[in-house]
């Protein structure tokens, strides 16, 4: 939230071994895919381990390294596509991208012939959404808008009336969810026990260790009949906690948490073609979205839709991981206001755009082990 990791934080180690972790979980499946026998069952294995590992890479291209459509050439993560331990050095960004189109091009093909049930799986609409991302980064609106249509087949968005309650649930507009169920959600260590509010107010609500925090900044982007505007409980005169993201039925510990949703969708397809200029095909997209939280179609001037699609993120995606690679994708700066302003524990923050701390650090182990790199190799604002 500072902006003041180290390389040996925590919060940089942590996050890189958590990845690499599933990483070499998945590069074991594909390695040995090949033992199991053609059938819609190996074509599902491959999808999902394909589908995973390029979703990991992504967090972790974007957390380590500066964007693409701006530093493609700049180093950024080390690249392990099968199981090893052999020293690597850092791989460009446009490298990491390649790979995860042809992995998740790879994907889309062989989950198109599969159907799950289940969203607790990366199924077809799961996997074109995770490849509409990569193609938003890469600014290629063609075969974003492609993807995020194929990832919206099926899909409808929830409507005010469902919306607060389905939120956290599987719903209508779910494309993939981690799911924390009765039997297998760890309390409070459990994903819900960090954010998730229980309860209709406040006041009657089962908090966990209630970690999130909302700018009143925020809040005001949204106008009184938006429905996302009602999720904002006061800690204080000037704190908000956010009850977006709850447990189910007042019980710690268990809900779902929609990974990708529909919504982003219609949002990426109003991006890129805004970008292109197309500025039907945007406003048409932004529309789904707005009309579906209870707020009319998009009134402004063309000249300053690409801007109201950055803020409809803001309201629509809080809270769910985008924020930061937002700004990095656009390259905006970084403001706060402090705590005259009403934001939450700091005083005023300022980072131009493209600073170098958006960026974590490489771990200092990861550094110290791998004999391709040396502290040189770090990134720039912690060298």
């Amino acid at each position: 939230y500072q902006y003041t990791v180290s390389p040996g934080s925590t919060y940089t180690d942590d996050s890189w071994k958590g990845c690499y972790s599933i990483i070499d979980n998945t590069n074991a499946i594909l390695d040995n895919i090949g033992n199991l026998a053609e059938s819609a069952e190996r074509n599902r294995i491959e999808g999902e381990a394909l589908s995973l590992r390029a979703y990991t890479y992504h967090f972790l291209v974007r957390m380590y390294a500066k964007p693409v459509n701006k530093y493609p050439d700049n180093p950024s993560i080390i690249l392990r596509i099968s199981s090893g331990t052999e020293d690597l050095p850092r791989a460009t960004v446009k490298d990491v991208y390649n790979q995860l189109v042809v992995d998740m091009e790879k994907a889309c093909g062989l989950l198109d012939q599969h159907s799950s049930s289940s969203k607790a799986y990366i199924g077809a609409n799961a996997a074109h959404g995770i490849l509409a991302r990569l193609y938003l980064d890469l600014g290629d609106e063609t075969n974003g808008i492609k993807h995020a249509n194929a990832a919206l087949k099926g899909v409808n968005l929830m409507n005010t009336a469902v919306y607060t309650a389905d939120f956290c649930e599987v719903n209508s507009e779910t494309l993939w969810a981690f799911e924390c169920p009765t039997d297998d959600n760890q309390f409070y260590l459990s994903l819900p026990s960090f954010w998730y509010l229980c309860g209709d107010d406040y006041e009657d609500a089962v908090i966990g260790y209630s970690s999130l925090r909302v700018s009143k900044a925020l809040i005001n982007l949204m106008e009184d009949k938006d429905i996302r505007k009602t999720q904002f409980p006061k800690d204080s005169e000037t704190k908000y906690l956010t009850t977006k993201i709850h447990s189910r039925n007042n019980e710690m510990g268990q809900g779902s948490f929609n990974m990708l949703r529909g919504s982003e969708m219609y949002l990426i397809i109003a991006e890129l073609a805004a970008d292109k200029q197309h500025y039907d095909v945007a406003k048409e997209a932004l529309n789904v979205v707005r009309i579906a939280r209870g707020l009319d179609k998009y009134s402004g001037t063309d000249a300053g839709l690409a801007d109201e699609i950055q803020q409809e993120r803001r309201r629509e995606l809080f809270a769910e991981g985008h924020r930061l690679f937002d700004m990095k994708r656009r390259g905006l700066a970084l403001t706060r206001t402090g705590v005259d302003g009403h934001d939450l524990w700091t005083s005023q923050l300022d980072l131009p755009a493209g600073s170098d701390r958006f960026e974590l650090p490489i771990p200092q182990a990861e550094i110290d082990a791998n004999g391709e790199l040396t502290n040189n190799d770090q990134n720039p604002a912690y060298k």
